[in-house]
């Protein structure tokens, strides 16, 4: 049984934060094709040879998401769709 929630990803998406002053900052711009899923649930980016993202769902809360880094901390995430890239 996977530790962490389904998340939806769309072919081409932004991934926000919610900052601690309540505002949305864009964390990146991807397509659903470069993720992994683990077998603990976690979402894994290693894009470009940058540090590796990773979306580790915790709960569901309508528009947005709960999701708890590698040192247990919980953050509000969401997933907006993207048009397809041209």
């Amino acid at each position: 049984m996977a530790r962490y929630l389904d998340i939806v990803l769309p072919e081409r998406f932004v991934l926000e934060t919610l900052t601690e002053q309540g505002n949305w900052l864009e964390y990146g711009i991807y397509f659903a094709k470069d993720w992994k899923r683990f077998d603990d649930g976690s979402y894994g980016w290693g894009g470009f040879g940058w540090s590796p993202t990773y979306i580790r769902c915790v709960a569901h809360h309508g528009d947005h998401f709960e999701h708890v880094d590698g040192t247990g901390r919980h953050f509000r995430y969401r997933i907006r769709a993207l048009p397809a890239a041209e």
